[in-house]
């Protein structure tokens, strides 16, 4: 259980940090085009990983 809770609060933070750092670059970046997006395809599977993880406890 404590393992599942730490796994599940890690992951937040993750995403946090990355949709933060997804708009950092997307400003920094803003003149290079797709760079800025690059970040965006690292979150998406943290993210899909995530919402994995959570639907199943809510039954």
């Amino acid at each position: 259980m404590k393992k599942e809770v730490i796994l599940r609060n890690t992951i937040l933070i993750i995403m946090f940090l990355g949709i933060i750092y997804s708009i950092w670059e997307a400003i920094t970046n803003w003149g290079k085009g797709f760079a800025g997006f690059l970040p965006f395809l690292l979150i998406v599977p943290i993210a899909v990983y995530g919402i994995v993880l959570f639907l199943p406890r809510k039954k």
